[in-house]
C-alpha cells in the first residue's frame, strides 16, 4: 500500500497540469504533500470536479499501479483476489477517443478492454479508417468486445436471440475474437435477463453485467463526465481493499479541460469534417464545387 509520500509523485504530477497555480504556490504545495491537512485540502480544492484530461487519465492509471493493482480481463478475475481491476472503455461515440486513449494506456504498460458498438448511428467499425483503428488498439495489447444496444434488437425474446446470435457471429468476423460483451445504457434500458449467457442457447464471451462481477467487483463509471461517488483518483484511498470494474466512455476525455458541451460540439464539428471528406472523395462535383468556393 502507499502512504503519502508514494503518493506525492502522482498527487504533484496533477497539480503541475492544473491551470492557474503559481510556481511559488505549486512549490508550497508539494512541500507538504505528506501533510494530513493537504490531502484533505487536495481532494476538496483541486479533485471535487477533475477535469476529464489525458493528465488526469495519466494520474488515475499510475494510481492504480501503485496501488498495487493487475489489470485483467473478466475472464482472468478471480473472486479470492482484492488487488485485480478490469478497465473497460464502452466506444459509444468515437473509435478515434477510443484509440487515443488505448495509447496513453501502452505507454503505462496498461491493457484494458473495449466495447465497440455495431449498431452505432455515428461510426462503422466496419469501414477502411475504423479497422485501422482498431487493429491498431489490438496491436498495442488491448482487447476487443462487443456492446450492444437493446433498442437495436426485438423486443420478442425468441427474435431477440436470433439477432443476437447474427451480432455475436457478425461481431466475431468485423472486430475480431472477441473478450467479453456488454450492454449500452443499461440504466434506460433495465436488467435485460434475454442478454445473460446463461439464458442465450449459444456460446458466448463473459458478461461484463453478469452477476459474479456485480458481487465481486466494485464498479465505477463516468457515464455523463460524472463520478457519481465522487472523484475516483481521491476514492481510490478508500477502494485499495476491493478488486474494480472501471467503465470509461473516451468520448470525454481530452486533452485540455472544457466542458462536456464542449466536448460535444467538438465531436460534432469532427464528424462534419469527415462527412464533408467522404462527399469529397466520392462525388466530384462536391469537390469541384469546395475548391471553387475555396478559391474564391
Amino acid at each position: 500500500m502507499m502512504d503519502m509520500v508514494d503518493e506525492a509523485p502522482i498527487m504533484a504530477r496533477y497539480l503541475i497540469d492544473q491551470p492557474g497555480i503559481s510556481s511559488r504556490r505549486l512549490r508550497g504545495l508539494k512541500a507538504s504533500l505528506t501533510n494530513t491537512f493537504f490531502e484533505q485540502y487536495f481532494a476538496s480544492k483541486f479533485m471535487v470536479y477533475p477535469p476529464f484530461t489525458y493528465a488526469y487519465y495519466r494520474a488515475l492509471l499510475e494510481a492504480l499501479i501503485h496501488y498495487g493493482y493487475h489489470f485483467v480481463s473478466f475472464g482472468e478475475v478471480d473472486v479470492e483476489r482484492n488487488d485485480q481491476v478490469v478497465l473497460r472503455h464502452d466506444v459509444d461515440l468515437s473509435l478515434e477517443a477510443a484509440c487515443a486513449l488505448a495509447e496513453i494506456e501502452a505507454a503505462c504498460d496498461v491493457h484494458s478492454v473495449y466495447h465497440v458498438l455495431l449498431t452505432a448511428d455515428v461510426y462503422n467499425p466496419a469501414s477502411r479508417r475504423s479497422q485501422a483503428l482498431l487493429a491498431r488498439i489490438r496491436a498495442l495489447g488491448h482487447r476487443i468486445g462487443l456492446h450492444i444496444d437493446p433498442a437495436a434488437l426485438p423486443k420478442d425474446p425468441v427474435a431477440m436471440q436470433e439477432r443476437l446470435a447474427h451480432l455475436f457471429h457478425y461481431a466475431n468476423e468485423i472486430l475480431g475474437p472477441l473478450d467479453s460483451y456488454s450492454m449500452h445504457r443499461p440504466v434506460a434500458n433495465g436488467e435485460m435477463e434475454y442478454l445473460k449467457p446463461q439464458r442465450l442457447p449459444f456460446p458466448t464471451p463473459p458478461y461484463a453485467d453478469d452477476d459474479r462481477y456485480r458481487n465481486h467487483l466494485v464498479y465505477r463509471s463516468d457515464s455523463r463526465r460524472e463520478w457519481r461517488h465522487g472523484d475516483l483518483l481521491t476514492e481510490l484511498k478508500t477502494l485499495r481493499s476491493y478488486s474494480l470494474h472501471i467503465n470509461l466512455h473516451p468520448i470525454w476525455w481530452t486533452e485540455q479541460a472544457v466542458s462536456r458541451e464542449e466536448v460535444l460540439k467538438q465531436f460534432l464539428f469532427s464528424q462534419h469534417i469527415a462527412a464533408e471528406q467522404y462527399l469529397c472523395d466520392n462525388l466530384s462535383f462536391y469537390r469541384a464545387a469546395i475548391v471553387a468556393q475555396a478559391g474564391s
